[in-house]
């Protein structure tokens, strides 16, 4: 892929990692953000590494020859497992572990793909662990550090240690993530599709106008009785699953 093929948002990304700032890359789905990680990864060489939130997003990058490493989960990068335990605990089993010591200072440069799905407490462990590990009190111990993702995706999963607070929230993200990209030209969906999409994105932000309230009950249609049967069985054994409205 040459950076030609790139837009001017894009470039800026690349730029701006090939700059050694930190910095974040937001975008809603389909504006290109996991070809700016592989651009970035082709500059770059072996001087990074790919951390996601979770597995599942890192299948994304399987077979991506610009990734001089394979990618990992940021639970596995920082030897933390399910990073149950207070925040001292956590913090000590990450710092312990020789192996990550070794692979923390050896990095020069990670992306956090699918950030949105990192918590508040996830991106403060991976700064205190990072700092702790390369005895610097810099932002992620003078690392670099990029993160990649969509605000309005999916939220962190809370547990007994976790609020589930989206690391959007957290007290330190300014001063660890200074400068911001947002990507805002969709590739993805063709020109039949740009209705539905400003569907989406309206209803994500809670904000829609006329038009795409009309659009919605355009949509309005009979549902057989048999499917609101098997749907409310469904909803009472899920919970947690919405109620049923209708237009």
């Amino acid at each position: 892929m040459a950076g030609s093929e790139l837009t001017c948002e894009q470039l800026d990304c690349v730029h701006a990692a090939l700059k050694g700032h930190n910095f974040s890359i937001f975008g809603e789905a389909g504006t290109g953000k996991s070809k700016v990680v592989s651009e970035i990864c082709r500059r770059k060489g072996s001087d990074i590494k790919v951390i996601c939130s979770t597995g599942i997003a890192c299948e994304v990058f399987k077979g991506d020859n610009n990734l001089a490493y394979p990618a990992a989960t940021v639970h596995s990068f920082l030897g933390v497992g399910t990073a149950k335990g207070s925040f001292d605990y956590v913090c000590r089993k990450g710092c312990s572990n020789p192996v990550v010591r070794k692979r923390i200072l050896d990095a020069k440069c990670v992306v956090w793909d699918e950030c949105s799905m990192g918590s508040a407490r996830l991106l403060e462990l991976f700064h205190e662990i990072t700092s702790q590990i390369r005895v610097n009190l810099r932002p992620f111990g003078g690392m670099q550090c990029i993160i990649v993702g969509d605000r309005l995706q999916l939220k962190p999963v809370a547990d007994k240690f976790d609020d589930g607070r989206p690391m959007f929230l957290s007290n330190l993200l300014p001063s660890l993530f200074p400068h911001t990209i947002k990507l805002t030209i969709v590739f993805r969906q063709n020109e039949g599709e740009v209705v539905y999409r400003n569907i989406l994105r309206h209803v994500c932000i809670g904000r829609c106008d006329n038009e795409t309230v009309e659009a919605i009950l355009s949509l309005e249609r009979k549902i057989q009785a048999t499917w609101i049967k098997q749907f409310i069985c469904i909803s009472r054994t899920y919970s947690w699953m919405p109620t049923i409205v209708y237009l």
